[in-house]
């Protein structure tokens, strides 16, 4: 069985038919993951698909003596960060007031997760909310640990960040997230 490094090396040298190898090992997680970052199907779908076409075209930049996960999960990342930046952008040139109640709307309407809506479980939900409320340095280390399952050397190099402050996110993180629920729970905003 080829490696994810021989497979990328050979992808190089014009066989993109072994992508679908990889795609197999690591779509689940990756798509997992592109479903927490986004929290909408159709946004998520994009991304997947976006990073996947990325690895496609820029397989040249993958250093084959480093693991493969942690540079396609960082290529999954980089993608949404510069789609938020892109929408940030337009929202600051397009701030009519008509574009600003709208995506509100849109936001407010966003904010349930498909699988809470489908599982109808209130731990469920409350973890969602919670979740969304976290702040992207804490939020990222929990799904890239508890959802993609990634050791946190791997989180380390997505991230860029040494493992010892993974650690100490994962901690923070979670500590924050008990409160967020907690807070949830009572009813408290």
């Amino acid at each position: 069985m080829l490696s994810d490094q021989e497979i990328m090396t050979r992808s190089r040298q014009g066989q993109n038919d072994l992508l679908d190898v990889l795609i197999d090992r690591h779509g689940s997680d990756l798509y997992t993951f592109c479903l927490r970052l986004c929290r909408r199907r159709a946004d998520a779908d994009d991304l997947f698909q976006d990073s996947w076409l990325a690895v496609l075209r820029h397989g040249a930049r993958y250093d084959a003596q480093k693991p493969f996960r942690p540079w396609l999960f960082t290529v999954c990342l980089n993608l949404q960060r510069d789609r938020f930046r892109r929408a940030r952008r337009w929202l600051k040139v397009l701030a009519g007031h008509q574009l600003e109640s709208g995506r509100a709307q849109g936001m407010r309407a966003s904010a349930a997760s498909p699988e809470g809506a489908l599982a109808g479980s209130e731990k469920k939900e409350l973890l969602e909310a919670a979740l969304a409320r976290l702040d992207e340095s804490l939020r990222l280390p929990l799904l890239l640990h508890y959802y993609s399952g990634m050791p946190m050397n791997e989180i380390a190099d997505v991230l860029r960040l040494a493992v010892g402050t993974v650690k100490s996110r994962l901690y923070r993180a979670r500590e924050r997230l008990r409160s967020l629920m907690q807070e949830e729970e009572d009813g408290r905003p």
